[in-house]
């Protein structure tokens, strides 16, 4: 019993000088923790290039919308023109279905957006109920059909597959 208990402490006499040796390498915890960076996209001036190629004024704004929100296309495609207000938009917060809108401030430099948007829909004769983004393909009622996410997802496709100048 002796021996196995001597053994026992010499193991961990060696234990303690291996964690005591400063020649050993050392191990920071920190250097361990990744910190968040924020994910790889194009930059602002491509995206304005990928904005500009879009086939019309419809998905210009669509894409314009998508990019100064930051919202999903859900959410963009809902808008109508009564969500529009002068700094901000209204939307559908499809994240939290307790609160059923979220309005979102648009940064400084995209507050040119709202009157884009009011100006498209006053020219394409939008009521203020009716989607902003709506399809060329009417519903059976003859009333605008907002269109639908795989029609938005082919737009920004085919935007950003759109040779541009710039870059």
């Amino acid at each position: 019993m002796a021996k196995s208990n001597s053994a026992i402490q010499a193991l961990a006499l060696r234990n303690t000088r291996e964690l005591s040796d400063s020649r050993q390498e050392s191990r920071s915890v920190r250097s361990l923790v990744k910190h968040w960076q924020p994910p790889e996209g194009p930059s602002p001036e491509e995206v304005r290039a990928i904005i500009a190629a879009a086939g019309s004024e419809r998905d210009r704004l669509l894409l314009h919308a998508l990019w100064a929100t930051g919202a999903r296309i859900s959410e963009v495609l809902a808008l109508r023109p009564i969500d529009i207000r002068r700094d901000s938009l209204v939307l559908p917060n499809r994240k939290n279905p307790s609160v059923t809108v979220k309005r979102v401030f648009l940064p400084g430099t995209e507050l040119g957006l709202t009157g884009e948007l009011m100006l498209w829909a006053k020219e394409n004769c939008v009521a203020d109920d009716e989607p902003l983004f709506f399809s060329r393909k009417r519903a059976l009622d003859g009333s605008r059909r907002a269109l639908q996410r795989g029609q938005a997802w082919l737009i920004v496709k085919q935007a950003s597959e759109r040779p541009t100048s710039g870059f």
